[in-house]
């Protein structure tokens, strides 16, 4: 005897309409960049979304990440917080602030210039360092 089993699927038709997103599936992504002259620890970022905040600290050259999740779409600031602790150092940022876009936002730049040395002459301004 031979048994066959039949799947019947009875489905009606949908729509765009129909769908149902929910609050917290937005697309997101993260913020990140690159880092260069820093010369000892203490400096650190923070990134502002909205209500929300992310400090994190940088204590090498190289890139970085934010590692909160931002809403594609939302105004983003990333500020200096704290300069590295050790050293006269200044640093700078380059292209921290904007609307995220969908491909994230991985160019944000911090540029540390050279710690003091207060032991080196700078011959072309005639000071020392």
């Amino acid at each position: 005897m031979k048994i066959l089993t039949f799947l019947v699927i009875l489905s009606t038709q949908s729509h765009a309409g129909d769908l149902i997103f929910k609050s917290g599936f937005e697309q997101s992504t993260l913020i990140g960049g690159n880092a260069s002259g820093i010369t000892s620890t203490g400096l650190t970022l923070n990134l502002n979304v909205g209500s929300s905040n992310e400090v994190i600290a940088l204590n090498e050259n190289g890139s970085f990440l934010f590692f909160m999740n931002v809403t594609v779409g939302q105004s983003y600031l990333v500020s200096i917080l704290t300069l590295p602790s050790s050293t006269n150092q200044n640093c700078s940022l380059s292209n921290a602030s904007g609307v995220v876009p969908s491909s994230g936002v991985n160019n944000v730049i911090v540029s540390c210039d050279g710690a003091d040395k207060w032991n080196e002459m700078n011959w072309n301004s005639g000071r020392w360092n």
